[in-house]
């Protein structure tokens, strides 16, 4: 128990990049594939829900899965023999029939990874990733009832659970001052602007231990142009249908020349705690 580390950040903020980092770290051969990351798992997916409880998720009810997400990941926990890496887009919530009870089982809990990203460029990339429009993005990050996934289980299918997200600002703020165990922030900016000492930084936190050049090998492999051209050449399997690319940009400073001034000062308000605490705002 107590060795999940979670890998949580608002959509399209650099998770699976940070992901692809861990795996070229464990690659033998030098060679990241990116079909193959080996992570280990999503904390909203229904495959391995489905595989511990050997039930057909759609058969349940919304405070049912509620419920049986914790003992699902309790259980993984209890069965693993090392540190367990699981991406998370959920903000830290309560479950809806227990308000003092967490929806992600602190207990099975060791540490969290947190990436943060300026949300100009956030809805950038959103609107690549939805195939939606940069308008309709905007306004998804100031919204309290934003979601991922199948709402309440109303709508059958999919391979993900509904993933409450909140505003941008409540997303961040909830993984800030809520959960009982260490978690540590990192900027997107910085994963891209000072590589070797974020990446390394996170390393020493999650008590991973890698010599320097690794780090710096792992860094290469993972370089954005890398990452897009095999995407190019094999595909990837984590990219939505609506998408050309997953891999779109991954540039910093570039949202906010998409947006009208309307839009800048609509984020603004909504979101100003945030990004004002992790020096977003100008």
């Amino acid at each position: 128990m107590n060795n999940i580390i979670w890998l949580a950040s608002y959509p399209k903020s650099g998770n699976t990049w940070f992901r692809s980092f861990l795996a070229a770290l464990k690659a033998s051969d030098s060679f990241l594939d990116i079909n193959n990351l080996n992570s280990d798992g999503l904390f909203s997916g229904k495959d391995k829900f489905e595989s511990v409880l050997e039930i057909d998720s759609d058969l349940l009810y919304f405070d049912e899965i509620q419920k049986y997400q914790s003992l699902v990941w309790n259980h993984i926990s209890s069965k693993a023999e090392q540190k367990q890496f699981v991406k998370i887009h959920d903000s830290f919530n309560f479950v809806s029939f227990d308000i003092k009870k967490s929806l992600i089982p602190e207990e099975a809990t060791y540490k969290a990874v947190y990436i943060v990203r300026n949300p100009f460029d956030v809805v950038s990339s959103l609107a690549n990733h939805i195939g939606s429009t940069v308008e309709f993005s905007a306004t998804f990050l100031n919204r309290s009832d934003a979601y991922f996934g199948e709402p309440f289980n109303k709508r059958k299918g999919g391979n993900q659970f509904y993933q409450h997200l909140g505003t941008w600002n409540e997303h961040v703020k909830s993984w800030l001052i809520h959960p009982s165990f260490p978690v540590l922030f990192i900027r997107y900016e910085d994963m891209k602007m000072n590589s070797f000492i974020t990446f390394k930084n996170a390393l020493e936190f999650i008590e991973l231990s890698y010599s320097d050049d690794q780090i710096k090998q792992a860094l290469d492999m993972t370089s954005f142009e890398k990452l897009r051209k095999q995407e190019e050449d094999n595909g990837f399997k984590e990219k939505s249908s609506k998408a050309k690319y997953f891999f779109n940009k991954g540039e910093i400073n570039y949202g906010e020349s998409l947006l009208s001034e309307v839009q800048i000062e609509s984020i603004k308000s909504v979101n100003e705690e945030m990004m004002r605490h992790f020096g977003y705002w100008q």
